[in-house]
């Protein structure tokens, strides 16, 4: 007596237990997915979708205010100078992040260029109004880094890092190739 493979009983079992445990983890994957898609709609549009209050903004402002400073910069320091130079680096790296890690990791070094080139600021003679806007743009980067650590992105992408530390999260993450979510602190 042939029998049809499709017929076999325990081949049978087998292709519907791999189909359950193939469609679970391709579940999984798509579920870690949506929530790390709504913790990259915090960083790009804010909390309340708009756009108007979001991380995405304040790196922006970060980066405008490091051009400002160059700016400022050329009129008492030499384009070779190191500080200049850290400064100059550091925002190409901003601007060609691509990615929230990159950006995070990138805003962290404007942040201490626009630092080191204050200091070397400091040590010249500037002008009335280049003293007061060195010191303004200064702290707007200090202020935008303080409003990105209060932001409402962070209490999400730490729900989202919560979310996906466990078992089996983490597997389909992984599987999914979705990284966890960077905090801006």
């Amino acid at each position: 007596m042939s029998r049809s493979v499709w017929s076999n009983e325990k081949f049978a079992a087998f292709c519907m237990a791999a189909l359950i445990a193939l469609s679970s983890a391709f579940g999984g994957v798509l579920s870690v997915n949506r929530l790390y898609a709504r913790v990259e709609r915090a960083y790009e549009l804010g909390e309340d979708g708009t756009g108007s209050f979001c991380i995405a903004n304040d790196l922006s402002d970060n980066a405008a205010a490091a051009a400002n400073l160059l700016t400022v910069a050329g009129r008492y320091l030499d384009p070779s100078d190191a500080s200049v130079r850290a400064l100059s680096e550091a925002l190409a790296d901003l601007r060609a992040a691509d990615g929230i890690a990159a950006r995070q990791s990138a805003n962290l070094k404007v942040t201490a260029a626009v630092q080191g080139l204050f200091d070397a600021l400091g040590a010249k003679a500037l002008s009335a109004d280049d003293e007061r806007y060195r010191q303004s743009l200064r702290e707007n980067v200090l202020g935008n880094n303080d409003k990105m650590s209060r932001d409402p992105y962070n209490t999400l992408a730490s729900e989202y890092n919560r979310k996906v530390a466990g078992f089996p999260a983490t597997v389909f993450r992984t599987l999914g190739g979705v990284p966890t979510a960077v905090l801006f602190r």
